[in-house]
């Protein structure tokens, strides 16, 4: 049984025992609006993935699976059911530095006829920075799955879950099951999050990945019910079976009700043609980097398959024909122009709309707002303002700045909420009307920078200052002294500078 020292001093412990270049201790941050769920499937060999019980001898007989060696106890025939490509896709879960895994992606499956490996990602990684080996080598990732499997590591302490079904009927599918099951899992995720969840597999008659350098959706601005939840489905390198595949679908479901996702499987495709899976991954990834990967699930759901490619062709169509004529670039600037004034002069009938929107934005603001006063609100009231803004297109769906996050924890919470609250309704009636929105983090840092020097904040009625008073009683009740500091204000950009 692994324990891990008390008193404090676990994240410090982590990082006595992190290599340099491997993963770090784990850091919390917010939760992110949607969670990919990786689906590996290995069933190049019928009998699927297989560990060898005993240790393995250079000369003993033929192994059917991945095993320890019994000299060196080093892991042995990882290629074998290519586990070696397995451990390689999930080396593509890592986040862009490599330090921590992804924390939009919450878990990893290897799925394969006879057994499934269910890798719990934030939880395996603790587990391996409280054993100090963070590097992803086939030891680590093969051999903690082996370990659970022999009963040598407990799955509630390394994040990693093993199902076997040996000895079966030909014409079992016990891995059906337990899939129908994790669907169902991640469908009540999703729903309790306000969302929907989708599938999400590679496919050459899919719609393809690429949302012309636009980061936002282009028709799926406020979803009622934005995606929260998405599987994506990998095979190895031979693909996934003629006879598997549609077994794997169903239990996906059609979006048309049912036990599968809400969605459906969403069908997509990358450029370059047929790739690894590990390169798949990679490049999904990337596009959900750089935003482009959600926003057009969001507009395919939004219009629907036919509608969505219809309208990719023509916007496909005019860029072409704009970059291929061979008007000049004063030109080409006028007959943009001409279109953006044409998109304002249709926006402006939607204009009484958006203030609707805002209105009722506003009465949600309202709402939160006890009869005691503007200083009932809480934190916690400033937190459910920006989710909501964020489920509803009216915030940027990416992580919030540290300076962000500084400012609003440095004014009183019935502050932030009015600024948050004059923001949206400005945001919303620019995007009405075509207008180029400003970054709205570094706005509202901004704007709460400015308020702040207008009138500072009164005592102890900010987030920080109650983190300070919680500190300071902390340390009185633990009978250490207290070190003279600085009280927590809020720094202005030229001071961060």
């Amino acid at each position: 049984t692994l324990t891990l020292p008390s008193g404090g001093g676990h994240e410090s412990w982590c990082r006595q025992k992190i290599p340099a270049g491997s993963m770090s201790s784990v850091v919390v941050d917010e939760e992110p609006n949607v969670r990919y769920h990786i689906l590996y499937w290995e069933g190049a060999d019928k009998r699927g993935v297989v560990f060898q019980q005993q240790d393995v001898l250079p000369n003993g007989p033929r192994r059917n699976g991945p095993g320890r060696c019994f000299s060196c106890r080093n892991m042995a025939d990882t290629w074998r059911q290519r586990m070696d490509n397995m451990q390689s896709s999930l080396r593509m879960c890592l986040d862009p530095s490599g330090q921590r895994f992804r924390k939009e992606i919450a878990s990893f499956i290897c799925l394969s006829p006879c057994m499934s490996i269910l890798y719990h990602l934030h939880k395996f990684h603790r587990y391996l920075v409280a054993i100090g080996k963070t590097h992803l080598t086939e030891e680590t990732v093969v051999g903690t799955a082996m370990s659970v499997n022999r009963g040598e590591v407990k799955a509630e302490s390394c994040g990693v879950d093993v199902s076997a079904w040996h000895s079966l009927p030909a014409e079992d599918k016990p891995y059906e099951a337990w899939l129908k099951s994790k669907v169902l899992e991640v469908c009540e995720s999703a729903r309790l999050r306000g969302g929907t969840s989708a599938g999400l597999m590679l496919d050459k008659f899919g719609f393809e990945v690429g949302a012309f350098g636009v980061d936002v959706p282009m028709f799926a601005q406020q979803p009622e019910h934005p995606i929260r939840e998405v599987m994506i489905l990998l095979g190895g390198p031979k693909g996934i079976e003629d006879d598997v595949l549609p077994g794997i679908l169903k239990i996906f479901g059609n979006g048309e009700g049912g036990d599968g996702f809400h969605l459906g499987t969403l069908k997509v495709k990358l450029p370059g043609g047929l790739q690894h899976s590990y390169v798949a991954l990679g490049d999904l990834l990337s596009f959900h980097d750089r935003g482009f990967l959600l926003p057009i699930m969001e507009d395919h759901q939004h219009l629907g398959k036919t509608s969505y490619h219809r309208w990719r062709e023509h916007m496909t169509e005019s860029i072409a024909d704009l970059a291929s004529s061979p008007l000049g670039i004063k030109e080409k600037k006028a007959a943009l122009r001409a279109f953006i004034d044409s998109l304002h002069s249709q926006a402006g009938d939607g204009q009484a709309e958006a203030d609707d929107d805002d209105d009722e934005a506003e009465q949600l603001c309202q709402q939160q707002q006890t009869l005691a006063g503007d200083t009932a609100v809480t934190p916690l009231d400033v937190e459910r303002f920006v989710m909501h803004l964020e489920a509803r297109g009216a915030l940027p769906k990416h992580r919030r700045p540290w300076r962000a996050r500084q400012c609003l924890a440095s004014v009183e919470p019935h502050r932030a909420l009015q600024v948050l609250q004059r923001m949206a309704r400005k945001r919303r009636r620019a995007q009405a009307g075509g207008q180029r929105v400003e970054d709205f983090w570094d706005q509202l840092c901004a704007n709460l920078d400015s308020l702040v020097k207008e009138a500072q904040p009164n005592k102890n009625s900010t987030q920080r200052d109650v983190e300070e008073t919680l500190v300071e009683l902390r340390l009185r009740a633990s009978g250490k002294s207290e070190k003279p500091g600085v009280r927590g204000r809020l720094l202005s950009a030229g001071e961060v500078q």
